[in-house]
């Protein structure tokens, strides 16, 4: 029992002393690593096959690395590395293809990764919150679902392609500093691009628009 009120003891001073430590006002950089939901809107979560820019795009995850460097107190450079995938509604596409009887249908999934470069603006809400805008672009690798079919014991299979496009991502974002050089981060990003796929000798553009939610924890240098 006395080891347990030691223990937590020891974990009372380390939050108190983290919590009273005194802030560097000359941060210079910054990165951190979040994740979260990803949400396909627009066109690109669109279930209507008659919407030649249907994605048929369900709910998915993010991955994404962002830092930046301070030119000023509120404007920084920042630059962002990034990964997302989504998951196909296939019951919705086979319901509206119609499905010929002894017809197997799978679909996998919408996936694309980049790195985007811009400039953000900063706002001290207090000591420890900031929050920061940005709006960035540069290139992104974006990757068509592949199709894989069977009618009666015939196999089909159309490929995926991955097609190289310019990406644009809006970011809002809130740190949290729990000490000089540890903070929490959460935001929401808007990202756009439309890659322009070849697929069985046809070729056409699909339109990504996708929201993400991330929360993450990052270092101040």
């Amino acid at each position: 029992m006395k080891k347990i009120y030691l223990l937590l003891a020891a974990v009372v001073l380390v939050t108190s002393a983290i919590a009273q430590q005194e802030f560097s006002t000359d941060i210079k950089a910054f990165v951190s690593l979040s994740s979260g939901p990803a949400f396909p809107i627009d066109d690109f979560s669109s279930r209507n096959i008659n919407n030649k820019d249907a994605g048929f795009a369900k709910g998915g995850f993010n991955i994404d690395i962002t830092g930046g460097y301070h030119l000023t107190k509120n404007f920084a450079f920042a630059s962002s590395a990034f990964f997302s995938y989504y998951m196909i509604d296939e019951h919705s596409l086979k319901n509206q293809i119609g499905m010929p009887q002894g017809t197997n249908l799978t679909v996998d999934h919408w996936q694309y990764y980049g790195l985007v470069a811009g400039p953000m603006a900063i706002l001290n809400i207090s000591e420890r919150i900031v929050s920061d805008v940005s709006v960035m672009a540069g290139i992104a690798s974006a990757n068509s679902p592949k199709f894989t079919g069977s009618n009666n014991g015939t196999r089909l299979e159309i490929a995926e392609d991955w097609a190289t496009t310019v990406p644009v991502k809006i970011n809002f974002g809130f740190r949290y500093s729990m000490a000089n050089n540890l903070y929490l981060s959460a935001g929401a990003n808007y990202i756009y691009m439309k890659p322009k796929f070849s697929v069985s000798g046809i070729s056409a553009e699909q339109k990504i628009t996708a929201v993400t939610v991330t929360g993450g924890i990052g270092i101040n240098f």
